[in-house]
């Protein structure tokens, strides 16, 4: 749970929590499982100012690859994500891919793996 973590050739998720904690609770534990099971896979939680319980149900997550920011006010999914990349993330560290999440979405495991393949066999450009 720190940003000790190398994100290079790695798939990183985001997500940015700030209401409606049935959701994130539901969406967060599902992306969790998809860490857990994709060992090239890093969950970065941003934590925007959140209420209803989310700060407390974040700060009790312990997983490897997953790394939580707290802000103390409202930056939203783009600022915080942009923020994030351009704080922690160099030329020398990019990832393979990146996803910003909404914390309401879920996968099952073998939709996130169909997903996960169709974008590394994307035509190169």
């Amino acid at each position: 749970m720190s940003n000790d973590l190398s994100f290079k050739d790695k798939h990183v998720l985001f997500v940015v929590t700030h209401h409606v904690r049935p959701a994130v609770v539901l969406s967060v534990n599902n992306l969790l499982e998809i860490v857990k099971a994709n060992p090239e896979t890093i969950l970065v939680i941003i934590d925007s100012a959140s209420k209803d319980g989310i700060r407390d149900y974040i700060k009790s997550i312990r997983q490897e690859r997953v790394i939580i920011e707290y802000k103390d006010y409202n930056i939203g999914k783009p600022h915080g994500v942009n923020q994030f990349i351009a704080k922690n993330i160099t030329g020398s560290n990019l990832p393979r891919t990146l996803w910003s999440l909404d914390p309401d979405v879920l996968f099952d495991p073998p939709s996130f793996d169909y997903l996960l393949e169709a974008v590394l066999n994307l035509e190169q450009i």
